[in-house]
């Protein structure tokens, strides 16, 4: 332990992600904490990612290439070569906040019992310029300091992913005691993996910016009908049998969800 800092692993997932992945490593190597490892995850690119990140010399850097097989296997990987107590995601188009991970490990020093924490992002276009923050959609959060297992789970479901993958901050213990994420889902597996956390732990979280997300046209082609595709999975995974453990407004709630997601990518 680094001037009394938890040992972190910042983790990035690469897949065909040359045109901003110069920025989004230096914005981690930038960051004001000392005690981190960086992995990043090539997951088969072909574009001149593997010469950007070999470009970079830091002893902080833990490269890995490996088959292309799609964004939660690569962080199931990652995930597993980390070494880290806590596991802090940022993707390849994306900036971290200098500030970041001390933000973070500030929630952990005051609320000792914690497992999981996420924060809020700026949204910005191609060009870096901040369109809107993260929570400007979810107002619900302005009420709350964190929220407990089952106020995580309801509001996933009533008002969708209010977490920023961006500001995915959780300790170990959570994937080893749910993981891995689905490998059927390209778009939706942390969506679907918090859902399973919000089930086991309390979600503790910084009202303040600690990442940016970056919007931009390559994302846009089909992206949102596959989302809509796999988030019609996941809501009908939690009406299985097996699972229904769900009062009646939960039940209405997916049912709505279901109904509104199969309109906007059938009929809208």
């Amino acid at each position: 332990m680094i001037n009394n800092q938890v040992f972190v692993s910042v983790i990035m997932c690469v897949y065909n992600g040359e045109k901003y992945l110069k920025d989004s490593i230096q914005s981690v190597l930038d960051l004001d904490y000392e005690n981190f490892e960086f992995i990043i995850v090539n997951d088969g690119s072909t574009d001149s990612s593997a010469e950007i990140i070999s470009s970079f010399e830091n002893k902080k850097i833990r490269y890995f290439f490996k088959k292309n097989s799609g964004l939660a296997s690569t962080r199931n990987f990652a995930f597993k070569a980390a070494k880290g107590e806590w596991f802090a995601v940022i993707d390849q188009d994306d900036l971290v906040m200098k500030n970041r991970l001390i933000l973070q490990t500030n929630i952990i020093k005051k609320h000792q019992e914690v497992k999981f924490i996420f924060g809020n992002t700026n949204i910005i276009n191609e060009n870096g310029k901040i369109i809107k923050k993260f929570f400007d959609d979810f107002t619900f959060l302005k009420k709350y300091e964190y929220l407990i297992s089952k106020k995580a789970y309801y509001h996933l479901i009533a008002d969708g992913c209010y977490i920023d993958s961006e500001s995915w901050f959780m300790h170990r213990e959570v994937f080893k005691k749910i993981g891995p994420l689905n490998k059927n889902l390209s778009y939706s597996c942390d969506f679907a993996f918090f859902l399973k956390a919000s089930k086991i732990y309390d979600f503790y979280f910084s009202k303040e910016v600690v990442s940016s997300w970056r919007v931009h046209s390559k994302q846009e082609s089909n992206t949102n009908q596959k989302i809509y595709y796999e988030s019609i999975l996941i809501y009908f995974s939690l009406l299985e049998f097996k699972n229904l453990k769900l009062n009646f407004l939960i039940f209405k709630i997916i049912i709505k969800n279901i109904l509104l997601l199969l309109y906007k990518k059938y009929l809208k």
